[in-house]
Order: C-alpha cells, then sequence, then structure tokens
C-alpha cells in the first residue's frame, strides 16, 4: 500500500491496519452495494437492459441486480415480466406491476431487514398482475423474500390470474430473536404451492410467528409445509372458490408458555387435510405451560376429509387443550388410526373443544381426545344423517380430583340419521386426593332415529361421584354394550353412583343386552304428530317414498334432490330457504371473524388448572345442568354462527 501524504513512525502501522480493513471491507461488500444498479421506475430497467427489457409491449426479462429507491413503483403495464436477477428494496418499500410475473430460477424479489436498526425490519413488497404470478424453481430457487433480524416485513400478491410457488416466499425471522412478518395472498384463480417449496413466516422462540391470508378464487393447494411456528403459534387463513388440498401445517408455539396459533380454512367445495397440522402448546419454566390453539376447517359444498393428525394440545403442567371444528355441507370423515386432539397434556391443565358438524353423515374410525389431567373438555358431534364412531372419544379428567368433559352426539338433525357407537365414549373422573379431594364424572347425550351402542362400544361416567349417560331413540333403542356410571370408590366419603337415562318411543320397544349400571331411568314417549305437540319424540319417516308423513312437508318419490322444489330431507324449498342454507347460520362465512376473536384469546390465553372449569362449578359430580329433550334434538354449539356478510367473493 503507497500512501500519498506522510504518516509519523508511530502511527504508521495503525494506518496500515485501517487500510487494510478498508481494502477487505470492498472484498466482501455485498451483491446490493458493490454491484446492483440504483433504480425508481420500469423506465429505468429498460434504459439499463435495452436487449432483455426493451421500452415497449414485448415481454421484459430482467437480468440485472437492482437496488429500489424506498416508495418507488416499476409500473410495466400489461407486460410479461421475468426477475432473473434481483430487485432488493432492504427495509423499504416497492409496488411491482405487471401483466404476469415469474420469478424465475435463481431471481429474487427481497427486502430483508439484515442491517443495523433501522434497518434490521424486513421491507414491503406489493405485486399486483392481471395474470399470473409464478415462483419458479430449477436448478436454485426462486424467492420472493422479506425476512428480517428483529421483524419481518410483508408480501402482498394480488393477481388476476393464478399464484404458483415453487421456489421460497418468506416473511420470516432471520436472528434467534426476530418475529415473524406478514404474507397476503390474492389470487382470481388457483393458489397452488408446490412440493418442496419454502412458505414461511416463522419466528424465532422470543417472537411470535407471522400471518398468512390467502383467498382463491380457484383452488388452493399447499402441497408442503406451511411454516408458522414462533414464541406464539401464527395465524393461516385461508378461502378457496373450489378445493383445498392441505399436506403439512406447523403453527407450535416454541416460546416459554407459548401458545398455539390459529389456523382457518374454508373450501368452497371439497377440503382434503391429508397432512399433520399443529397448533400446540409450549412447556414452561416457571410452573405454567402453554395451551393449544385453534382450527376452523369448513368445506361449503363437498365433503370433509381428515387423512392425518390434526394437534391442539396443551402442555404441561396447565395449559389447555385449543379448539378443533370441523363443518361440512357434505360429510366428514376421521380416517382409522388418526388423531384428533384438542387434549391438555399436563395434569393441572382443561382438555378443550372438538367439534364436528355435518349437513350429511359422520364417520369416524380416527381417535377423538379432548381429555385433560384436571378437567376434560367437549366434544360435539352433529350430523344430518348418520353418525357411525368407530373410533374411540375421550373427554376424561385422568388426574387425580379430575372431572370429567361432556360428550354430545346428535345424528339425524335433518331428518331420518342413525347413530352406531362401536367404540368406547370415556367422560370418567379421576380419584381421590387428599390435598385435591376426589374428581367426578362427566356426561355423555346421545341422540339420534335409531341409537345402538354395539357390543364393541360403552359409555364409561365413572368417577368417585360418578356422572351420567343419557340416550334418546327417535326410532330403536339398541344397547349390547355397557352403560357404567357408577362410583369407581365405593365406601368412600362423597361417593355417589351417577345415572343413565334412556329414553325411546313407546312404539318401540328398547332392545338391551348389555350391562347398564347403575340400573336405568327408562322413558318411553308417544310419537309426535304435529308441530303442537310437547311430550312426545319426533319420529323418522322413509324420505322418497312418495309420502308425506310428518315431519315432512313434502316427498318425491325416486331419486332426493335438492333446488326442485323438495329438498333432500322432505322439506319445502323457497329461494330463500335455499339461500339461508348456503349463506346462513348453518354454514360459516370466512373464518376471519372467528379466528379474530380468538386471536383476542390466544396469546397465553387460558390458564384452565387454576380454578373450576365453567361447566363444573357449582354443582358436585355433574358437570352441567340439562334439560332432558323430549324431541330427541340436542342443540349444539354452533361453530358457524358468525356475522352475516358476503359469500366467498375474491377480496
Amino acid at each position: 500500500m503507497t500512501f500519498s501524504f506522510p504518516v509519523p513512525t508511530s502511527r504508521r502501522g495503525s494506518a496500515l491496519l485501517l487500510a487494510a480493513l478498508v481494502v477487505l471491507a470492498a472484498g466482501f461488500a455485498s451483491p446490493r452495494d458493490a454491484r446492483a444498479l440504483s433504480t425508481c421506475t420500469a423506465d429505468d430497467i429498460s434504459a439499463n437492459e435495452v436487449a432483455n427489457c426493451p421500452a415497449s409491449t414485448v415481454p421484459c426479462a430482467i437480468n440485472k441486480n437492482y437496488t429500489i429507491a424506498n416508495g418507488c413503483t416499476l409500473d410495466f403495464g400489461t407486460r410479461t415480466v421475468t426477475v432473473k436477477g434481483t430487485l432488493d428494496v432492504g427495509a423499504g418499500s416497492m409496488t411491482l406491476k405487471a401483466g404476469s410475473l415469474t420469478v424465475a430460477s435463481g431471481g429474487k424479489i427481497q427486502g430483508l431487514g439484515n442491517s443495523p436498526p433501522p434497518g434490521d425490519h424486513g421491507g414491503m413488497i406489493t405485486i399486483q398482475t392481471t395474470g399470473a404470478v409464478v415462483v419458479d424453481k430449477a436448478a436454485a430457487n426462486g424467492i420472493i423474500d422479506v425476512s428480517g433480524d428483529a421483524l419481518a416485513g410483508t408480501v402482498v400478491i394480488q393477481a388476476g390470474g393464478s399464484i404458483t410457488l415453487r421456489g421460497r416466499l418468506m416473511a420470516k425471522n432471520s436472528t434467534t430473536s426476530g418475529g415473524g412478518g406478514s404474507i397476503t395472498i390474492r389470487a382470481r384463480g388457483d393458489f397452488i404451492y408446490a412440493t418442496a417449496g419454502v412458505l414461511s413466516v416463522g419466528g424465532s422462540a422470543m417472537s411470535d410467528a407471522g400471518s398468512i391470508d390467502i383467498v382463491a378464487g380457484g383452488r388452493v393447494v399447499l402441497g408442503d409445509l406451511v411454516d408458522l411456528v414462533g414464541a406464539d403459534g401464527g395465524l393461516l387463513d385461508v378461502q378457496a372458490g373450489a378445493d383445498v388440498v392441505v399436506r403439512t401445517i406447523d403453527a407450535d408455539a416454541t416460546g416459554d408458555a407459548g401458545s398455539g396459533g390459529c389456523i382457518g380454512i374454508v373450501a368452497g367445495t371439497q377440503l382434503q387435510l391429508l397432512g399433520l397440522i399443529t397448533t400446540n402448546g409450549a412447556g414452561g419454566t416457571f410452573m405454567s405451560g402453554g395451551c393449544g390453539g385453534f382450527g376452523c376447517f369448513e368445506s361449503r359444498y363437498g365433503d370433509l376429509t381428515v387423512a392425518a393428525n390434526i394437534l391442539a394440545e396443551g402442555n404441561v403442567p396447565d395449559g389447555g387443550g385449543g379448539e378443533l371444528d370441523f363443518i361440512s355441507r357434505g360429510s366428514i370423515s376421521v380416517a382409522s388410526a388418526t388423531m384428533v386432539s384438542a387434549r391438555a397434556s399436563g395434569a393441572m391443565g382443561c382438555g378443550g373443544d372438538l367439534s364436528l358438524d355435518a349437513f350429511f353423515d359422520v364417520v369416524s374410525g380416527g381417535i377423538l381426545d379432548a381429555s385433560g389431567g384436571f378437567g376434560g373438555g367437549f366434544p360435539e358431534i352433529s350430523a344430518g344423517r348418520d353418525v357411525t364412531l368407530s373410533g374411540p372419544v375421550d373427554a376424561s379428567g385422568r388426574a387425580l380430583a379430575g372431572y370429567g368433559g361432556g360428550v354430545i352426539v346428535e345424528a339425524g338433525r335433518q331428518g331420518k340419521g342413525n347413530l352406531s357407537v362401536q367404540n368406547t365414549i370415556d367422560v370418567g373422573g379421576g380419584g381421590c386426593s387428599l390435598d385435591l379431594g376426589c374428581g367426578a364424572g362427566g356426561f355423555t347425550d346421545l341422540s339420534g332415529c335409531d341409537v345402538t351402542v354395539t357390543a364393541a362400544g360403552s359409555l364409561l361416567a365413572g368417577g368417585p361421584a360418578a356422572g351420567s349417560n343419557a340416550l334418546a331413540a327417535r326410532e330403536q333403542l339398541t344397547i349390547q354394550g355397557p352403560l357404567d356410571a357408577t362410583t369407581t370408590t365405593p365406601g368412600a366419603g362423597g361417593a355417589t353412583d351417577g345415572s343413565n337415562m334412556l329414553t325411546h318411543p313407546s312404539r318401540k320397544p328398547r332392545s338391551i343386552s348389555g350391562t347398564v349400571t347403575p340400573a336405568p331411568t327408562v322413558t318411553a314417549l308417544p310419537t309426535c304428530t304435529s308441530t303442537i305437540l310437547s311430550g312426545c319424540l319426533v319420529p323418522c319417516p322413509t324420505c322418497g317414498n312418495g309420502v308425506v308423513e310428518f315431519p315432512e312437508t313434502c316427498d318425491t318419490a325416486g331419486a332426493l334432490q335438492s333446488c326442485d322444489g323438495c329438498s333432500l330431507f322432505c322439506q319445502v324449498e323457497d329461494r330463500l330457504q335455499r339461500r339461508r342454507e348456503v349463506w346462513g347460520g348453518y354454514l360459516s362465512l370466512r373464518p376471519s371473524a372467528q379466528l379474530q376473536r380468538r386471536q383476542s384469546l390466544h396469546p397465553r390465553h387460558l390458564r384452565s388448572g387454576r380454578g373450576l372449569p365453567a361447566a363444573h362449578a357449582g354443582r358436585p359430580g355433574h358437570p352441567v345442568q340439562r334439560q332432558q329433550p323430549v324431541h330427541g334434538r340436542r342443540h349444539l354449539r354452533r361453530r358457524s354462527n358468525l356475522p352475516a356478510g358476503e359469500p366467498a367473493h375474491l377480496q
């Protein structure tokens, strides 16, 4: 190194060191600093890439690297744009407008927050097209990235066509303390997230995950992991005009006693949940545990299939279980050996809520678990036609002094529908403890046209203070397996048997070959013949035989179909009634309102082990006060009772 000015001998060593550092720093300068061209408009890019992106209406290929000034808009009109180089806005904001956009293999649109404060926050990138958007992948990933050291930024993509993600779309933490950002997708066509891509708004164990909001006029395919992991899990809100396919979603909490995230998915037609979905709470180091999150899954004009585990579990010692709701205009099926769980894992936690609500049938061969240590949760299953439970349902309070929860199952809500219990339903309570006292059994409440507990089925409501089993059949009542509501600590102080209550029509004798303990209270009621009668059971006539029988208001012989004036359940249709069926009470609108309500509870929302659950308060031994319905219909808490609004159109 040669200096053009004299350097004192005593200071020459430090000067040489400084000069060497300057040279070294220049050699390691970032591509944005060393090679990027500054720009603010599409014309600037055309001026620098005349051959690739001429100033005309022909397709534009951006091959070079550019630094975009804060607040700039690159407006290419209706041109097809392909990004092969880099567009870098740093911690600022930029907008790109085009006819269609492809971020090619190796191309980048980025706003990284990797500089010292205030440059440690990710930027904001807005993409608006009249056609399709593709983030591609071949030899390398195409990338859209607004990750940040302290906090990730925001990506908004609004496409007049479909959006395809094969590369990486990220607004995640860049450090061990950073928080996730937000990604908003609006596609008039499909949104397809391909296998081996990356879609992430994850945060660190010290900061919360971010949010992903997807609305597509066509179908949505989430073909690989959606990362919503953070100190508290993040938020995923999906709405599709057609079907939705989900592979893997991780919205777990990783922070100290963090709560699981919130997931809301609405499919315009069928919904398939084919991969692991988790929104679990995290453990805590100060005698507290994180609560499970929330999941709301809805298919509006098709079936809902659960073919993999769905978990919203609370963590030890006192994190409460979450809430999982499944709503279908068609049928709901839970595959054998899968688990749907809102359990509380710790001895001090209470189980959460599970809801399966189908317009047609519910068939579950999986494990439905809302159990807890301190108290069981409340699974609710409702179907317009049949309910078949070949897998177990667990709402027990497992720990000493634990309270059992409640299980409500209703078949035939729309007309004729049967209930078959082919496995164990457990609402039992925990044992006794000198310090904590004794537990109590919960309740089961089952109804339908034909109600059958098979030889492989059982209802368990035991506990030191046992609970209750209530079965109401509007047609045939058959009990082949055990019903047990006896005390588990006979002779102990406060030990009491519970009750078994059986209701059936007087015109059809009950069939009981299984063991029922204690002896049941049996009520045989007449059959209703009109809506003005009370103290009777509504019958379940055969719809489609051409004979109008109460409670039918019409009956067309032959193949049943709606929208011909007589519904699938033999009720007179009119335009207003059909409109209410489609968009009103039974079906939810977009899950945003529900998720917003739940988000207010989300950060470390319930420490359910620190007091009696509301359902258990004021009544030893029996979790809730219930009225025994005489019409055989239980009114389940509607998960889809959301505010009125617009149908699922692109917003």
